[in-house]
């Protein structure tokens, strides 16, 4: 196991040119960065041709070498589209950004391969399975024209099908595929629909019909605790039950609850959620006598009610996610995959903080940026006094340092408040949020204190925010606004190896209320992704009612 501490020769980039979610990641040895398109296009699970990020990592780009990744099509392919369709030649030259097309000089990657590698970079776990689990991977008729595992080619379906569940193993340094599933996609009779079996498009599907969207898959989690489910034995006959003409096709928050098909929708989300747990159990169950450890990735990874059931229900005796289980991590496995290339052996991180350097925000910038707001330094003293503010009922940002990767704000990018505030789910979803009164709200807790509150044990590890935990019924009432109606909540352990800042933030809040918790929702303007500069964070200010934010050392209020 190697920890990033020396430099190399050449600087690696990976580039995730996918569907969704497309993303950039550089490497010189020493330290990582990892742009998502997202953050700065700021439209949701962008699939931009991640032209933006590559243009912010150039200047810090020397000699290097490079790996793409796509779903669905190959990046040429992907390319060549966008050329039949757009000037896509002439505006990547004009950016000066032309070598980083789909050329013989970039190494690309088969789909699922690059997630597997995301998934090992973030454990430090000697051997573990890993599971890959998304909508569409690589089209197995594509295989011959990307880089893979030798162990992989057994696998390769014939005919045009889509990568769909992937199980690898790690062990002795080393990566060798143990199964592959690929999924064709077909068309139903009613409705018009082409559709696949792959396991990982389920949530997709329902998505579409219960909101309308096909990026709502954690709304259809916190819906499906609210009704029975229909007992399904598989997607195909889930598929051809689903009542299509039922399908939400409105905007608002507001129309979709007073929806006449509202009990079918929770229903609906019951019985998807019942259907994946169903089909994961099983699969993983396969190949659990290969490992203690199972690590989970892809996009089915984001489901953290399903992950926690395999906490509970599975044989193995630990059970990881990586901060970015889902195509945002796509990137980082490119460049463990060329790291491996050049020094035979993996890199590891624990740190999901790798969004881009925020040396440049200082005092000077502050002031700038926020001239219209009262600005005050506290140095060293913020942390009790943003705990003093919190223990009084306030809603608060928290701006600091890099970024989190992935979807969830990890605390660097969150809002954050007294979890024990008596009315606060209401209030942000009517004042700050604007969410489903359904949806619930997540902690941050203290992770010495885990096992004190939660139905877990001391060596349960919850970093990234990745499971629905059960909280112990003594703590339900301390806990109320952030547990959901099943018991659980969406919970990350803090521990000061990880984020000392906010791990001694939560630490002076407990001293003060007697609970080493706070709610952690994510720090963004809706209907944006989490934000990642300070003229974001500017912006998320003046449109949102909280108290004030906290950048650095640094308090901001009106």
């Amino acid at each position: 196991m190697e920890t990033i501490k020396k430099k190399l020769d050449c600087d690696l980039i990976g580039v995730g040119k996918t569907l969704y979610n497309s993303s950039c990641a550089y490497y010189d040895g020493s330290r990582m960065e990892v742009l998502i398109s997202e953050r700065y296009n700021k439209k949701k699970y962008s699939g931009e041709w991640p032209w933006r990020s590559l243009e912010l990592l150039k200047s810090q780009i020397d000699r290097y070498v490079a790996a793409e990744c796509r779903d669905v099509l190959t990046a040429k392919r992907f390319e060549l589209a966008l050329e039949n369709y757009s000037p896509f030649s002439e505006f990547i030259e004009s950016k000066d950004l032309a070598d980083f097309k789909s050329t013989d000089k970039i190494i690309s990657l088969s789909h699922h391969y690059a997630h597997a590698l995301c998934g090992l970079t973030f454990s430090n776990v000697e051997s573990a399975v890993i599971c890959v689990i998304d909508g569409a991977g690589t089209n197995a008729e594509n295989f011959s024209e990307l880089v893979s595992l030798e162990s992989e080619s057994k696998f390769i379906s014939t005919g045009k099908s889509y990568e769909g569940v992937s199980f690898y193993l790690y062990e002795n340094n080393s990566l060798r595929c143990l199964a592959k599933s690929f999924f064709p996609f077909y068309s139903l009779e009613k409705p018009n629909k082409v559709v696949s079996n792959s396991p990982g498009m389920l949530f997709e599907y329902v998505s579409e019909v219960i909101f309308n969207s096909k990026h709502d898959a954690g709304k259809v989690m916190g819906l499906s605790v609210f009704e029975e489910p229909i007992e399904y034995a598989s997607v195909e006959e889930f598929l051809k039950d689903i009542k299509w003409e039922k399908s939400f096709l409105g905007s608002s928050k507001e129309s979709w609850e007073n929806s006449i098909h509202l009990d079918y929708y929770k229903k609906l989300a019951a019985s998807a959620q019942r259907l994946l747990e169903k089909i994961i159990l099983k699969e993983v169950m396969n190949y659990s006598n290969h490992s203690d450890n199972l690590i989970l990735v892809g996009g089915a990874a984001m489901n953290c009610v399903n992950n926690m059931k395999l906490v509970e229900n599975s044989s193995f005796k630990r059970v990881e996610v990586a901060p970015c289980p889902g195509d945002d991590g796509i990137s980082i496995g490119l460049v463990q995959y060329l790291y491996f290339l050049k020094e035979r052996k993996y890199f590891k991180l624990s740190s999901p903080f790798l969004g881009r350097d925020t040396a440049y925000i200082n005092e000077e910038k502050i002031q700038s940026v926020f001239k219209n707001f009262k600005i005050k330094n506290f140095g060293s003293d913020i942390i009790e006094y943003t705990a003093n503010l919190l223990e009084q009922g306030k809603i608060l940002g928290w701006f600091q340092g890099r970024s989190e990767i992935g979807a969830r704000a990890l605390g660097n990018r969150s809002i954050i408040a007294r979890v024990d505030r008596k009315g606060l789910k209401s209030y942000l979803n009517e004042n700050i949020k604007f969410r489903e009164a359904f949806r619930p709200y997540a902690c941050s807790c203290l992770k010495e204190y885990s096992h004190h509150y939660f139905e877990v044990d001391e060596k349960f590890r919850s970093p990234y925010m990745s499971f629905t935990i059960p909280i112990k019924k003594e703590w339900r009432e301390s806990f109320q606004e952030v547990l959901h109606i099943d018991g659980t909540s969406r919970a990350q352990f803090v521990s000061p190896d990880i984020n000392k800042k906010y791990h001694e933030l939560i630490s002076a809040v407990g001293d003060k209320t007697g609970v080493y918790s706070v709610l952690n929702t994510s720090l963004n303007v809706m209907g944006q992704p989490i934000v990642e500069t300070l003229e974001d964070l500017l912006l998320f200010f003046e449109t949102s009612n909280v108290d004030g934010v906290v950048i650095g050392d640094f308090f901001v209020t009106r």
